[in-house]
């Protein structure tokens, strides 16, 4: 599937450029570049670099599209340059430079920007300021132009996974080589050596006077340079302009706006799994209590807070905002019509569960799987549920006894035409201490039973009483209702 996406792709691109696959790969009509360039050979021998034919006659009333990549490439940064590419191509830009200083990030995001600068109608060229390290990596060779420093690096791309306490794994052959596929394919799209973007990202590929086996390829300002990475070297944005004939080009410096800005915070790692943490956790806590309360609106905000972000960046489509529709719908047929966790409230966390995993992935899933978006994806929610049982069987276990607990959820459930709030206290006369009655819903922490023609909201502890068991009341006083199974009292 991978092999065929990646064919797919390159007959695109020469579809575009109107060339065979034997002729050239697409660029920009206004990009030319000398047919002859850097090719590593069997033989050790490469040919001579050539210098790309700059297609730019002066910068006097052009306007050049600046983007600052300076930190992680996520999920927000995507749509961002997306936007800005068709900005720059409806705006008659001249130039779109990505200014590049990043460690790195993840590798559907570069992906995603790779495919927007490929496509764009107006020229690109990343300078290289400082790193260009691993999906850095990945986008500057998706652009016409390479500006490097004497001090810049670029390289280190092998593919890692990050685990659930931050540290890098190591990642299957498979992932491997479906990442190289990826850099071998894009480089080769701008004319350059797809074997020196192989050795970035697998350290099997071995380049003879360049890269010795079994070491990752990361390349200096120089060796950029001398191996036709690079076409050229400045020390500052005017100097790129400068060199590429654009020297007085007005430079339209491009930020992300509120949404875009927003949206990385929220798909961010650390937030997006505590939105999913306390998401879950609500909903289960709402189950778990009868009613509607505090606990349900706030695994609600915290999921809808997670899809909003992700449908910022693309990453949430229809499919994800049926599953997520459905979820909602089942859980609150649930909590309305079925009291009690049954069929709907597991189909209902099944459909929310699956809609999160969805939208952390947001392409195809056999490519995401080949990329190890998808297990990663799997992992943030499992790592999400797990938090979410324990926290829920601690509030389980001691926030029934809460005065903050019975005021934001066993109050709120009160049924106001079934049940005297006065008769909670009961009177002298009458006390409910001893007496028995029928449980009308499962008390999972707090619940409801009749006592003679009373209706009452009532808290048990220790295990789940169902529906119809019988009960006892072992404590009564304002506020609080305590039962226990009648065996038991």
């Amino acid at each position: 599937m991978l092999v065929l996406g990646i064919l797919g792709l390159t007959s695109h691109v020469w579809a575009q450029s109107g060339r065979t696959p034997e002729e050239s790969v697409r660029r920009p009509a206004n990009v030319a570049a000398e047919t002859d360039i850097a090719i590593t050979e069997p033989t050790g021998e490469r040919k001579a670099c050539t210098v790309r034919t700059i297609p730019f006659a002066g910068g006097d009333g052009e306007h050049v599209v600046r983007i600052d990549i300076h930190s992680t490439i996520d999920l927000g940064l995507a749509p961002f340059v997306e936007r800005m590419v068709k900005e720059a191509e409806d705006g008659g830009a001249a130039l779109i430079l990505l200014h590049m200083d990043t460690p790195g990030g993840r590798v559907d995001a570069a992906q995603t920007i790779k495919d927007a600068l490929i496509r764009s109608k107006v020229p690109t060229a990343t300078f290289i300021d400082t790193h260009a390290l691993s999906a850095g990596a990945l986008i500057a060779y998706a652009t016409d132009f390479i500006i490097v420093t004497e001090g810049s690096t670029m390289g280190a791309a092998t593919p890692i996974n990050v685990g659930a306490k931050g540290e890098a794994q190591a990642v299957g052959e498979k992932f491997v080589s479906a990442v190289r596929a990826i850099f071998r394919a894009t480089a080769e799209a701008k004319d350059r050596d797809g074997k020196i973007a192989e050795a970035m990202v697998d350290k099997d590929v071995f380049i003879f006077d360049l890269i010795e086996k079994g070491k990752l390829l990361t390349m200096a300002g120089g060796e950029l340079r001398d191996w036709c990475v690079a076409d050229l070297t400045a020390s500052d944005v005017p100097g790129v302009l400068s060199a590429l004939n654009l020297k007085g080009a007005r430079v339209d410096h491009r930020k992300l706006n509120w949404a875009e800005r927003i949206a990385r915070v929220l798909t961010d790692p650390m937030i997006s799994g505590m939105l999913m943490t306390f998401g879950f956790l609500g909903i289960m806590l709402e189950l778990y209590t009868p009613g509607f309360g505090v606990s349900g609106m706030i695994g609600l905000t915290c999921l809808s807070l997670f899809f909003l972000g992700h449908l910022v960046v693309n990453l949430v489509g229809l499919e994800e905002v049926l599953l997520f529709a459905a979820g909602v719908a089942l859980i609150a047929t649930e909590i309305f019509v079925l009291p009690g966790f049954g069929l709907a409230g597991v189909a209902g966390v099944l459909a929310l569960g699956a809609s999160v995993v969805l939208a952390l992935v947001g392409s195809d899933l056999t490519f995401s799987w080949e990329i190890g978006v998808l297990p990663g994806a799997l992992t943030r929610v499992g790592i999400a549920l797990t938090a979410t049982v324990v926290l829920f069987a601690i509030a389980a276990r001691y926030l029934p006894d809460t005065t903050l607990f019975r005021r934001l959820v066993l109050e709120t459930a009160i049924d106001s035409t079934a049940f005297d709030a006065a008769a909670v206290q009961a009177p002298k006369s009458d006390p409910l201490e001893g007496q028995t009655g029928v449980a009308l819903t499962p008390v999972r922490g707090s619940g409801k039973a009749r006592f003679g023609d009373r209706t009452l909201d009532v808290i048990a502890e220790g295990r789940v009483i169902d529906k119809g068991e019988r009960v006892v009341v072992v404590e009564a006083r304002k506020g609080r209702v305590l039962v226990a199974p009648e065996e038991l009292g």
